[in-house]
């Protein structure tokens, strides 16, 4: 791809689709700046010799979007290390993602929401709730599908301290249901007991694990 009109287009697209800015601002597109976007340019299209990549390091150049060195295999598995000499099939490519979310306070970061207040009214034992995270994924969560021994601890919040929060996985950062005890300790994925896996992934949308009464989808197209 030589066309500078066309991969310039192609990286906006990217940055807009992947970033946590909100879809169509400025911001998710990097404010268009010629620097930042030249320097991902070079690095997707023009940065190779022979075929390899001579930059494999990660960078980011705006919109909070992570550009990561990978390889890749035509049925769509992804390494982040050198496959072993002899493995067949890899091609060296870049994985965007977004990057890491900033600190709050203490280990609380910016992705992190309680939405206990949004399970316990009585308005929520019949209708579904519905919120937007992290400008990328929307949730709709069914209260009276919770579990009764799951959500009488909500209930008995502030008292308890329990909490229901969304938070983030460590790797690309989707969504998660976390239970807090008033011990402040995590469960991870409410029933799971933890895992890294986040949501079931399955197309663009689908289920948490542990958790069947929380919905998942992306709120974005690459169109």
């Amino acid at each position: 791809m030589k066309d500078t009109f066309v991969q310039r287009s192609a990286v906006i697209q990217i940055l807009r689709f992947v970033s946590p800015n909100p879809w169509g601002s400025r911001a998710a597109e990097g404010f268009r700046k010629s620097d930042s976007l030249n320097r991902i340019i070079f690095a997707l299209f023009d940065n190779a010799s022979d075929g390899s990549l001579v930059e494999t390091t990660a960078f980011s150049a705006g919109s909070h979007v992570l550009w990561s060195p990978v390889y890749v295999r035509p049925d769509g598995q992804i390494k982040h290390t050198k496959p072993i000499p002899g493995a067949g099939g890899w091609t060296e490519g870049w994985l965007a993602s977004r990057s890491p979310p900033y600190k709050i306070t203490g280990s609380a970061t910016e992705l992190e929401t309680d939405i206990t207040p949004l399970i316990i009214g009585e308005k929520s034992l019949a209708d579904p709730i519905g919120m937007l995270y992290d400008n990328r994924f929307v949730l709709t969560l069914h209260p009276w599908e919770i579990p009764t021994e799951v959500l009488e601890r909500f209930r008995a919040s502030p008292t308890s301290g329990c909490r229901l929060l969304v938070t983030a996985t460590k790797k690309y950062f989707l969504p998660r249901l976390t239970f807090r005890l008033s011990s402040g300790d995590m469960i991870e994925d409410i029933e799971t007991g933890g895992s890294e896996s986040g949501p079931n992934m399955s197309g663009s949308s689908g289920t948490f694990a542990g958790a069947d009464w929380a919905h998942w989808k992306l709120a974005r197209s690459f169109e």
